[in-house]
Formats: C-alpha cells, sequence, structure tokens
C-alpha cells in the first residue's frame, strides 16, 4: 500500500512510503507571494501526486503559531493542499502534531532534533529537511491503514469518499 505524509508548511514536506518504495521532498517557492504562490504549491503536489499514487494520506494538523500572519500563511498552504487531495480524490486524515510526536518518540513534545533521531532508528531514513522527516512519520503512520489509524485518539479524518 502506497500512503503519503505530508507536513504542510511554507516548506512543504511531502513523502510516500510503500513496499520498497520510500521517497521524500520538498515543495517549496519562496520568490512568490499571495495567490501565485499557492497555485505554484498546488500545481506542484498534484503532479507529485499523479507521479506517487498514493492510497491515501495524513497531514500533519495546525499546531499553535503565534505571529497572525504566519497563522495565515499555514492554513493558506494546508487549504490548498487539501483541495488538491480531494480533487485527486485521495482520502486523508488529520494528524495533530503532538499526536505525530508521540507516536512517532513516545513523546508528545519532541523536539526536531528527537523526531529525526526516531524516524532514522525506527525506520532507517533520514533527511536533511524536518518537514520531510514529519512527513515521513505520517506516510508510516498511514501504513497501519484507515481503520487503525482513525482509531487514534485526536486523529480526525479530513475527507474520504467512503466514510462520508
Amino acid at each position: 500500500m502506497k500512503t503519503l505524509g505530508v507536513d504542510g508548511a511554507a516548506c512543504t514536506g511531502l513523502a510516500l512510503v510503500g513496499g520498497e518504495d520510500h521517497r521524500g521532498k520538498t515543495v517549496e517557492v519562496p520568490h512568490e507571494r499571495g495567490h501565485l504562490r499557492l497555485q505554484l504549491i498546488a500545481n506542484e503536489v498534484a503532479r507529485t501526486l499523479q507521479i506517487w499514487q498514493p492510497e491515501f494520506a495524513a497531514i500533519e494538523g495546525y499546531a499553535f503559531v503565534r505571529n497572525i500572519r504566519s497563522f495565515v500563511t499555514l492554513v493558506s498552504i494546508g487549504t490548498i493542499i487539501r483541495d488538491t487531495l480531494y480533487r485527486s480524490r485521495i482520502p486523508w486524515v488529520e494528524v495533530p502534531p503532538a499526536v505525530l510526536k508521540r507516536w512517532t518518540t513516545g513523546h508528545g513534545n519532541a523536539t526536531k532534533a528527537h523526531m529525526a533521531a526516531s524516524v532514522k532508528e525506527r525506520w532507517a531514513y533520514a533527511s536533511h529537511s524536518h518537514d520531510i522527516v514529519d512527513a515521513f512519520a505520517l506516510a508510516q503512520m498511514c501504513q497501519m491503514g484507515w481503520d487503525a489509524l482513525v482509531g487514534i485518539p485526536g486523529v480526525a479524518v479530513g475527507w474520504s469518499e467512503h466514510k462520508e
């Protein structure tokens, strides 16, 4: 089963897990702003979904952000990614950051370095990007299967054609 993890941030991390296939990439558009930036992100995510063809996905939920401008950016990027998944007919769940950290490391307040170390130890996967590391852990969570994943406290169904 091919599953996708998405860490939607200013530098969006994507990871695919399934069988022998383990990939990670970042999507970022540093020189553009506003709607054009969002469309470029959506186009690259859509292109990646066509190539990777995951069966379903897990998206990291929104974290607390003190800066309202940063939060608006995160929500905008998250919305465009969710819309792209929906248009691609890929069901997804949303996983709160603390739930992802607890599942991956055993601690809900793990640091980025602790996440990277746990991912490397558990799955022999390393990346230069903490966004890809988080996405990889999310994709690994999906390997448990849809029913097990939505049974984890805090995990919410984002969209699923057969669950609505």
